[in-house]
Formats: C-alpha cells, sequence, structure tokens
C-alpha cells in the first residue's frame, strides 16, 4: 500500500482517524470544474462533496499546510504536523493536472471523510521559517503556471532541503536557475 500525507496545525497524537473535511475545488472526470458566470470565469466550481486533502509526498503536504495558513493571513511559523495516510484509498487524484496548483501539491482527495474515516500515523513536524512563508506567499502573490512550475517547485525543493537538514536556504540560492519573482516588476506591468 502506498502512501500520502496529510497536514494540521493540531497534533492529533500518534495515531489518529481523520474525519473532518472541507469544500474544494469540484472535480469532473479527474478535472477541477471552472466557474462562469456570463460564459466569464470567475474561478473553480467549489464541490458539494466534503473532502480531506492530502499530497503525495511531505513537501508538498507542508507547502500545501503552509500556503494555507498564508491564504488565512497566518505567516507566522507555525508547527506543521505530517501524518501519513493510505494513497490507496483516496477518490481523487489530482497530482497531475497542470491547471492551478494541484500538480506542485501533488494533491489526492478523500470524499465524505466523515462517513469514511480515514486513519493516519503521525510522522513530522516541520516549523518552518518566516523566510519560507514569504517565499510560499510570492507562488500565489503571481499566481500562473510559470510561477506555478518554476518558483513554486524550487520552493518547494527548498522545503524538503529544510525537512532534511533544518537549515532553510532560498530557492535562488539553492536553485541557480532560478530567479525570484519581483512583485514590484510584477505590478508595474499589470497595471501599465
Amino acid at each position: 500500500m502506498s502512501s500520502a500525507y496529510h497536514a494540521t496545525t493540531e497534533f492529533l497524537g500518534e495515531s489518529a482517524t481523520l474525519n473532518r473535511g472541507g469544500k474544494y475545488e469540484d472535480v469532473s472526470n479527474g478535472i477541477p470544474e471552472l466557474a462562469t458566470i456570463g460564459g466569464e470565469t470567475i474561478g473553480w466550481k467549489i464541490s458539494d462533496v466534503p473532502q480531506l486533502c492530502a499530497s503525495k509526498s511531505i513537501p508538498a503536504c507542508v507547502l500545501a499546510k503552509a500556503q494555507q495558513q498564508c491564504t488565512n493571513g497566518n505567516t507566522n511559523s507555525n508547527p506543521i504536523h505530517v501524518y501519513r495516510v493510505p494513497h490507496d484509498d483516496a477518490d481523487v487524484d489530482i497530482s497531475d493536472v497542470s491547471t492551478g496548483d494541484f500538480a506542485l501539491l501533488e494533491e489526492i482527495r478523500y470524499n465524505n471523510p466523515s462517513e469514511s474515516p480515514i486513519n493516519a500515523e503521525y510522522v513530522t513536524t516541520v516549523t518552518l521559517p518566516d523566510d519560507a512563508y514569504e517565499d510560499i506567499e510570492l507562488i500565489y502573490y503571481l499566481p500562473s503556471p510559470h510561477i506555478f512550475d518554476e518558483w513554486g517547485k524550487h520552493v518547494k525543493h527548498a522545503i524538503d532541503v529544510f525537512i532534511e537538514t533544518k537549515e532553510y536556504v532560498p530557492p535562488e540560492e539553492l536553485d541557480t536557475d532560478v530567479t525570484r519573482p519581483d512583485k514590484v516588476e510584477w505590478e508595474r506591468k499589470l497595471y501599465a
């Protein structure tokens, strides 16, 4: 049985039963659905089915939880607790979808966790430094396929190195083939 990983900011013990889910992008036939009004795309359709999200790797799982913290306005270095869950039990696998950040986060999902709880085993706790949160915010400040593919994958690599070494090296120092996105330049082009 292969493993996937779910992260939480709450330590749930050495083993846990995960039975809470949220409502995320609706997926039909393996493809996230866009919402439209009057022919204009306005974002992602939201599923009616509660789901628990997980990732295929620990760095992707930590990145997903840290990104969620950034979205919620919490960029403090809070502990992120990682739990191993059975990958084979996932209902949705969108880890290879080229739109959005689904591939970057190596995302899989479990439907209706309140009805079909997922058994989880504690793996590790990661407390990212503030610098990592700044780099994660850049991924989503300038959302585009290029940023997800280039900057995002290098941030995920920096998180992986941090998990192994406990030292955070900025992506542009760790990988010389990446350039740090420039917010000022991006805004200048956007509003020119």
